[in-house]
């Protein structure tokens, strides 16, 4: 005799009936300012400093710190439905919260974009790690991740916080390196657990993102972009966090479900996105 009651089928359904979807991971890492006022926040880029000589009994002479502001626009997203209400009569899964999951998620996907974007547009153009680094048309590897060590630690960025937005065909490479994968080089074993996500490598924290309706990384003639960064270097404007509503609407016998929010983003200070390119067959 079966176990399942109506409870038990309701909620097995309302897993299958979701479309497999990604949610935001990037807005953890990120320097962020909230309840932005206005469709602009700004962010201070302070420029570093170096010493002169001193001599006694002479005036003293200031030098001017570099000092400017970097702007991000405030832009406003939505994704919202109408359910009609007869739906309840015809199914046991409750459509609502399945769909305020989904709009949700949306949302969270949608702050990562404007991240991605925020990176392509503002990342340095000093030096980008090549995709023919560690072999002629290579995937993510060792020699890539010390290129971006290299710049990282000659820019005097700190170690802490820094991570690599990275996709899963590069993770798939990346985990298959023995330097990677053994317990002989790593504690940690990247293969065994599961991946590199949100695992750490030679002070880099690793974050997985996945393909998504948005655009996510850039991908162009197999050649996909890869970001290394330091979450201080990214600035985060928030006018409106993520905010759900619902509303009965008699006239046409439905519910309205919405997730909106005000966001934007963009880069402080360049040298501290890297781009790191890689081939996808």
């Amino acid at each position: 005799m079966s176990n399942f009651n109506a409870l038990n089928i309701a909620a097995f359904e309302s897993i299958l009936t979701h479309e497999y979807s990604s949610n935001g991971v990037l807005m953890p890492f990120v320097n962020k300012k909230v309840n932005v006022v206005g469709t602009t926040v700004s962010f201070p880029f302070i420029g570093s400093k170096i010493t002169t000589p001193y001599i006694g009994n002479q005036p003293v002479v200031g030098t001017t710190i570099f000092n400017t502001q970097k702007v991000a626009n405030i832009t406003g997203w939505i994704a919202s439905d109408y359910i009609d209400q007869n739906q309840y009569t015809r199914t046991n899964v409750d459509i609502i919260p399945a769909v305020a999951i989904e709009n949700g998620k949306a949302a969270k996907r949608r702050q990562d974009q404007l991240i991605l974007d925020a990176f392509n547009i503002g990342a340095t153009t000093d030096y980008v790690v090549g995709p023919n680094v560690g072999g002629t048309n290579s995937s993510l590897n060792v020699p890539k991740m010390m290129a971006a060590k290299k710049w990282f630690d000659d820019n005097s960025i700190p170690t802490d916080e820094r991570y690599v937005a990275i996709s899963a065909d590069a993770e798939a490479n990346f985990i298959q390196i023995p330097e990677i994968a053994s317990n002989f080089y790593n504690t940690s074993r990247a293969l065994a657990d599961g991946g590199m996500g949100m695992k750490t490598w030679s002070h880099w924290r690793f974050v997985v993102i996945p393909s998504m309706a948005e655009g996510g990384l850039p991908l162009s003639s197999n050649i996909r972009t890869n970001y290394a960064f330091h979450g201080p270097a990214v600035g985060i404007g928030l006018a409106k966090d993520i905010t759900f509503g619902q509303a009965i609407l008699e006239q046409n016998n439905s519910v309205f479900l919405k997730s909106v929010f005000f966001m934007g983003a963009v880069v402080i200070n360049p040298k501290g996105v890297l781009k790191i390119q890689t081939y996808e067959a």
